[in-house]
């Protein structure tokens, strides 16, 4: 793994497309249709000011299609997307490591807008993980609100032995998760 490779990958086709920056290569003529925007949101694509808008305008993105936003960084890579199931998006994730050519200590950062959650994790690690048959379960949960640990391993058990307060922490995060998405609605107005 080598250089700042930008990607724009659909998770649905597991097509992948690479790009040289994200909000640019998603704004030019034709380049959301081809990758999977749908029109309705392209649509939509004025209400963002180029550049300012930025942040805002990718997270729309990643919340509204189908799409992982990937980034290399010299010796990891980060994955963002926004989806509550994350089956297809794992089997995304698995196939751009190797487009990629991740090494076995290359690191992963992976951040689900959906929810937000986040793992940190080495290619390696993923790989065997990969290799279990209830793959999507075991990644799914272990992923945690706002925290980085070395490997998904480690938080498996964790994620299943759910406490009541962690339930209710759990809602929450939904709550909040509902207040982000109306204050977006709200700022595209």
């Amino acid at each position: 793994m080598a250089g700042n490779k930008g990607l724009w990958v659909n998770y649905a086709t597991q097509e992948i497309f690479e790009i040289d920056e994200h909000e640019r290569y998603i704004r030019r003529d034709g380049n959301a249709k081809k990758i999977g925007v749908p029109d309705y949101i392209v649509d939509e694509f004025d209400e963002f000011e180029p550049v300012k808008d930025r942040d805002k305008f990718l997270l729309f993105i990643l919340d509204k299609s189908p799409l992982i936003r990937v980034r290399e960084h010299g010796n990891y890579a980060t994955f963002e997307f926004s989806a509550r199931k994350a089956d297809k998006v794992f089997e995304a994730i698995n196939k751009v490591g190797n487009y990629l050519g991740l090494g076995q200590f290359s690191g992963m950062y992976i951040v689900n807008h959906a929810d937000n959650t986040s793992a940190s994790l080495t290619w390696q690690d993923f790989k065997k993980a990969s290799q279990w048959t209830d793959k999507v379960a075991e990644l799914s949960e272990s992923f945690t609100p706002k925290q980085i640990f070395p490997t998904i391993f480690d938080k498996v058990r964790e994620a299943r032995e759910m406490t009541e307060s962690q339930k209710i922490e759990a809602d929450i995060l939904r709550d909040r998760i509902t207040l982000k998405e109306a204050m977006l609605k709200s700022i595209k107005k």
